[in-house]
């Protein structure tokens, strides 16, 4: 990437050609590995030995309605706007951390218990765990979003000749890609069909970057 940026003289239209090119090319020509088969035989061994641990384990499986981007800075992908993907399955995901901050901001209350109850916070530790979110099924796992910047201003005017603005296309996980992740908890909860009800409503209202323009939204598959 550095070579390829000082070739082209740095710059922020350097940045983005850059990240056009490789995420078309990612589009273009996907991984062989892992399968969506892969990717759930590793969810299900989590199960299994999030059972051997906690004493109420449920997968919980949602399908994404529309385009997700999370993570836009994430710093293992060098893009002008990234994506979480996975260090060990290579696959797009939502980390636990964000749908736990998701879940506790739309949750205020279920099961009788408060958020901090279920989700914790920088004193207490709560009842649920929430682990990582991976996709499960796919045709295609991640393709290309275009966001076009604002002109810039020349001392103080716009110029639709001068200004040339310079799409940005970074990757995004498409509509169709079902996920899946688990929830645990240490004490028994005797109220799971609400709990899912709720976790429905918050993933419906979208999770990650962009979701005050619709991005990330979920339908729960119960």
């Amino acid at each position: 990437m550095l070579g390829f940026l000082k070739a082209s003289g740095g710059g922020s239209v350097a940045i983005a050609e850059f990240s056009r090119d490789t995420v078309l090319y990612i589009y273009e020509n996907p991984p062989s590995w892992p399968s969506p088969k892969d990717v759930e035989k590793y969810v299900e061994e989590l199960y299994e030995s999030a059972k051997a641990v906690f004493k109420n384990v449920a997968i919980l499986r949602f399908t994404l309605r529309t385009p997700l981007t999370i993570h836009t800075k994430w710093p293992y992908l060098p893009l002008e706007i990234g994506l979480a993907i996975h260090p060990l399955l290579n696959v797009p995901y939502i980390p636990g951390s964000s749908l736990k901050g998701l879940l506790s901001h739309h949750i205020d209350k279920a099961c009788g218990l408060d958020a901090v109850e279920l989700f914790g916070d920088a004193e207490h530790k709560g009842m649920l765990v929430v682990f990582d979110a991976y996709p499960v099924k796919w045709e295609k796992v991640m393709e290309p979003d275009i966001i076009t910047p604002h002109y810039r201003e020349v001392e103080g005017e716009i110029s639709e000749v001068e200004a040339s603005p310079t799409p940005l296309v970074y990757p995004t996980v498409p509509p169709g890609v079902e996920f899946a992740f688990i929830i645990a908890a240490d004490a028994d909860v005797g109220c799971i069909a609400e709990l899912q009800q709720r976790i429905a409503d918050a993933l419906a209202r979208g999770v990650g970057a962009r979701t005050s323009l619709g991005y990330g939204r979920f339908k729960f598959k119960f």
